[in-house]
């Protein structure tokens, strides 16, 4: 039963509510690629970076902590744009760091600057999830919170065996840590 209401729900969304699709649609691709991104970045700073048990620890703390400013940042961008802006920021700011930690960071002696590409990963995910949130807030309807937040949190976790996929995949390849990334 639970399937088929689920089923049902996401075709009354694909026909009736055009801006709640394609911001689902969204979701699922970018909390899927985020959500994998501590597993991938954990690979990365170990093999390329040489990071030891002790600095993947500090790295993790760094990019979680880094989340109470981004949650800060996009109240503030928010209230100057509008949501769909704000997270469209946030997203840029994503793939930015993503781009410029596989470009830049090729060996040990980057590790501060892992550090700092970390501390921004952090700072665009928690603007990107809460500015998620509000998004969402506004554009569900009314009277059905719970069951499309619930749809939100089921397109926000149905692609995150992608990513691992794909860079395990590339990984037996022997391609570059940096294509990988």
């Amino acid at each position: 039963a639970g399937f088929c209401k689920l089923f049902h729900s996401i075709q009354k969304i694909w026909a009736d509510y055009r801006a709640l699709k394609w911001f689902y649609l969204a979701v699922a691709f970018c909390d899927g690629a985020i959500q994998s991104l501590m597993t991938i970045l954990i690979t990365f700073a170990t093999d390329v970076l040489e990071f030891s048990s002790m600095q993947i620890g500090v790295s993790v703390l760094l990019m979680i902590m880094a989340n109470i400013p981004g949650g800060v940042l996009a109240g503030q961008i928010t209230t100057r744009l509008d949501p769909r802006w704000s997270q469209m920021l946030s997203v840029v700011l994503i793939i930015t760091m993503t781009s410029l930690s596989a470009g830049l960071l090729s060996g040990p002696s980057q590790q501060t600057l892992a550090y700092i590409l970390i501390f921004f990963w952090g700072l665009g995910i928690g603007w990107k999830w809460t500015t998620d949130r509000m998004l969402s807030a506004a554009i569900i309807p009314r009277g059905q919170n719970a069951e499309y937040m619930g749809i939100y949190l089921f397109f926000g976790a149905i692609l995150t065996w992608a990513p691992p996929l794909i860079y395990t995949a590339l990984n037996e390849a022997d391609v570059s840590q940096q294509i990988r990334l």
